[in-house]
C-alpha cells in the first residue's frame, strides 16, 4: 500500500513498508550557473550519508524541475527509513545552506523592484 502526502511546500512523501521517499527542493537565483549548481551537489551530498544512517538510498540530484518567480528549483531525491525523513529533510536543508555559502552560490529571497511611472516630477 502506498499512500502520497504532500505538504504543498518542498516535501513529497511516499510511505513503504517502513522507508519514506523524500523530494527537496533547493532553490537558487536565476543568475547561478545551473550545471556548476547540480555538479556541487552532487560532489557533496554524498556526505549526508554519513551523517544520517536513517539514509537507505541517495541522495540522488534529480535536476531542475521548476522555474520559479525569482529562483530556479532542483530536486534532490533520498529514501530513508520511516518517520525519519523530517530529520534528514532539515538535515538537507542546513547541509545545503553551509555548503552554497561556503561556494558562494546565492540562495534567493524575493525582492520588489519599484518603477516611478511619472518620471517628470
Amino acid at each position: 500500500k502506498i499512500a502520497y502526502v504532500g505538504d504543498g511546500n518542498n516535501i513529497a512523501h511516499s510511505l513503504l513498508y517502513g522507508s519514506a521517499k523524500l523530494g527537496v527542493d533547493i532553490t537558487v537565483a536565476y543568475h547561478e550557473n545551473i550545471d556548476h549548481v547540480i555538479q556541487v551537489l552532487e560532489e557533496h551530498l554524498g556526505e549526508l550519508r554519513d551523517m544520517f544512517p536513517q539514509i537507505i538510498e541517495g541522495p540522488n540530484v534529480i535536476g531542475v524541475v521548476g522555474l520559479n518567480d525569482s529562483s530556479v528549483a532542483i530536486r534532490v531525491n533520498v529514501k530513508t527509513n520511516t518517520e525519519e525523513h523530517y530529520a534528514v529533510e532539515r538535515g538537507i536543508n542546513k547541509f545545503v545552506k553551509d555548503l552554497f555559502d561556503k561556494e558562494g552560490i546565492e540562495i534567493p529571497f524575493n525582492q520588489l523592484v519599484v518603477h516611478n511611472a511619472d518620471n517628470n516630477k
